[in-house]
């Protein structure tokens, strides 16, 4: 038996202050492009928002965005992007983005399923987990 003590500081589980906000996992299904902000065959305006919570500037150049429910794709966020405090940023599947937002370019289909709930994944540059999120499918 020890006679000593040792105090371990508690870890304080800080709420994550980038945070995927939302989910929009349904579009009409597209079968012929009719403008050039779409492609035949995709969801185009199928997109995640994230938000950053904080008053801080947040680097997130080689951030990683991925359906883990699927294994991809995966969108790498530009090593140079900077999210503003309090700003959103979208995420679309395949729409061409308009200022300030980004796009999987993927093609053909969806990346979010719109009968069964998919789960989105966002992961700083070192690998580690720092938002996830879900959705509840509305009929």
């Amino acid at each position: 038996m020890s006679r000593y003590s040792y105090l371990i500081p508690s870890r304080e589980i800080l709420p994550p202050l980038i945070k995927i906000t939302h989910i929009n996992y349904t579009d009409e299904f597209n079968l012929l492009a009719t403008d050039n902000t779409s492609a035949a065959g995709v969801e185009a305006d199928e997109y995640v928002e994230i938000t950053n919570l904080s008053d801080q500037h947040q680097v997130m150049g080689g951030w990683v965005l991925k359906n883990i429910t699927k294994g991809n794709p995966v969108f790498i966020f530009p090593d140079n992007f900077t999210l503003g405090p309090e700003d959103k940023i979208l995420i679309y599947t395949y729409k061409v983005h308009t200022p300030g937002n980004f796009s999987f370019y993927y093609s053909p289909g969806d990346i979010w399923n719109d009968k069964e709930p998919d789960t989105a994944v966002l992961y700083n540059s070192m690998g580690e987990e720092v938002s996830r999120r879900s959705y509840e499918i509305m009929n």
